[in-house]
């Protein structure tokens, strides 16, 4: 079972108002309309959100168009991602389902409520860890390996992010059609492979392992 299936409560902890209270001095109220971005994978997300009211959808997705939701959050529950403490792009789409009352709670000021609310800031890392480690099971929002799943620098890249905790996916051109139309368009010759497709949707042809751990820490395409 995944980390979802068996950590959802320590995952998605519900904050009590008095709770919610004592966090309000680290940010500011934010609204969101129905169907709106909070924010979107490979962007820098501005900070923590706490649900006052409302709720929104969670929905993992990579940069061949496939997606799947994650979760609902509703008042009470917080979103954020423990790369949001060190400026990292988001693995994540968040966006509201009705409209959105929430208190946006900035990295910085993150970072100082986990030392000056030490048992609100354990509760909300603990969650953010565990959030951490079911992305990377799952692959969500990060980069997109295309090759030969046998292949070594496919293997090679995998170990790479694997060891770095970066999220990924790896399609073999074999058994996924989309992953075949972008070798075909972008890699006709075998030596070219394996293309990693970036979160934002560039291509790289089989790149070294400091440019992809480059353009995956800073979710720049360039």
């Amino acid at each position: 079972m995944s980390t979802i299936d068996t950590r959802r409560e320590q995952m998605f902890p519900k904050l009590e108002p008095h709770e919610i209270d004592r966090l309000r001095r680290f940010g500011e109220i934010r609204r969101y309309a129905a169907g709106e971005a909070l924010f979107v994978t490979g962007e820098i997300a501005p900070g923590m959100s706490v649900l006052i009211r409302g709720s929104v959808r969670v929905i993992r997705r990579d940069p061949l168009g496939h997606g799947a939701p994650i979760v609902e959050q509703g008042p009470g529950e917080f979103i954020a991602e423990v790369g949001q403490l060190s400026g990292q792009p988001a693995f994540v789409d968040v966006h509201a389902i009705e409209d959105v009352e929430a208190l946006l709670i900035p990295p910085e000021n993150l970072r100082a409520l986990m030392i000056e609310e030490p048992e609100l800031g354990e509760r909300i890392m603990q969650a953010l860890i565990l959030r951490r480690v079911a992305l990377v099971e799952a692959g969500a929002g990060g980069p997109v390996l295309i090759g030969p799943e046998s292949s070594p620098d496919v293997i090679r890249l995998q170990g790479f992010l694997a060891r770095n905790a970066y999220p990924h996916q790896l399609f073999d051109p074999t058994m996924d059609r989309n992953a075949a139309e972008l070798v075909k368009q972008y890699a006709p010759n075998p030596a070219d492979l394996p293309l990693v497709v970036c979160p934002k949707g560039s291509i790289l042809k089989k790149p070294e392992r400091d440019r992809i751990g480059a353009r995956t820490r800073n979710g720049s395409d360039r």
